[in-house]
């Protein structure tokens, strides 16, 4: 009996096909992702709504070439690397809901009460307990 041999190229495609699917779910989302944070971080300018990597809300008052001042609070300012801000806030967290169709029908001006079933709410629809 005569024994054929593999080709190598087919003994190696299972890998190549994995490396390909690895490029275009992983590699390539964040390549684009990390461009467009770059983007948002040349794009920084005055009165900004932003957070920080940390999680701090706050709002841009002056922006220099490495750092960032942010005013989080009446009489509070901070001065944070120009790097930590994760990402610029241009519409509230309800509104995006509301559009999304995660929340039916949101008012203005919410109070404690209403935030509490709003956060409820969205807990409910992420089935996060």
């Amino acid at each position: 009996m005569e024994q054929q041999s593999a080709n190598p190229l087919i003994s190696f495609l299972p890998l190549i096909l994995i490396f390909v699917v690895f490029y275009f779910l992983l590699i390539k989302p964040q390549q684009k992702q990390k461009k467009e944070h770059e983007g948002m971080l040349k794009a920084l300018a005055k009165n900004d709504e932003v957070v920080t990597s940390g999680g701090i809300h706050g709002t841009v008052i002056n922006v220099k070439d490495t750092s960032v001042v942010l005013r989080i609070d009446d009489n509070e300012a901070t001065v944070l690397n120009r790097l930590k801000v994760y990402e610029e806030q241009t519409k509230p967290l309800v509104d995006y809901y509301t559009k999304s169709g995660l929340l039916k029908k949101v008012s203005g001006d919410l109070g404690v009460n209403d935030l509490f079933k709003v956060l409820s709410k969205l807990f409910v629809e992420a089935k996060i307990a």
